[in-house]
């Protein structure tokens, strides 16, 4: 008689994700988890949010964070509940269906598709106090948007470099199944 209550293997189990190991380590995640938050993002924010609020914009930066924090803890939970892979779109289908999952896969993509651009265009902005010519004060110039595809192509070499060196399997990560 065969056991039957073993867990279900890749071959089995028919979730999208079941051929997935979970294998990074702590460097690994701490490295991916940095790299998500680094940008020119926080520091125009701070910046234009110093301008217009003055010193009331330290406590929206601490509301803010509080805010952020709620919202990370219930996708720690829901990731603890339901370890799958696409999280971010998997859990709005779940609680919201498709259409909606399916507006959050698109803003997704657009917004992964306008951040290597916009993170380039804010270092060349950043660098026109010492390289000048590159930003006329409104937008890059004809040098600042050279400069900022050379940036890109930058970025997606140290992406393309960093997972690799960085997801390389470890010993501790399960055998391949090839």
């Amino acid at each position: 008689m065969t056991d039957t209550s073993a867990a279900p293997t890749a071959d089995t189990d028919r979730r999208p994700d079941a051929g997935l190991h979970k294998a990074l380590g702590f460097w690994s995640l701490l490295a991916a988890g940095l790299g998500s938050v680094i940008g020119s993002g926080w520091l125009f924010s701070s910046l234009y949010a110093a301008q217009d609020a003055g010193p009331a914009a330290l406590l929206a930066w601490v509301i803010g964070g509080a805010l952020m924090l709620l919202v990370a803890m219930v996708f720690a939970e829901l990731g603890m509940a339901k370890p799958e892979s696409g999280g971010l779109v998997r859990y709005p289908m779940y609680s919201h269906g498709g259409l909606t999952a399916g507006i959050v896969g698109w803003a997704m993509w657009i917004s992964y598709v306008g951040n290597p651009p916009t993170e380039a265009a804010g270092v060349v902005q950043y660098a026109a106090s010492y390289l000048p010519g590159v930003y006329d004060g409104k937008s890059l110039t004809g040098l600042g948007i050279v400069i900022a595809v050379v940036l890109m192509a930058v970025f997606v070499a140290l992406n393309w470099f960093g997972v690799l060196l960085f997801a390389a399997p470890t010993r501790s990560s399960p055998p391949s199944r090839s």
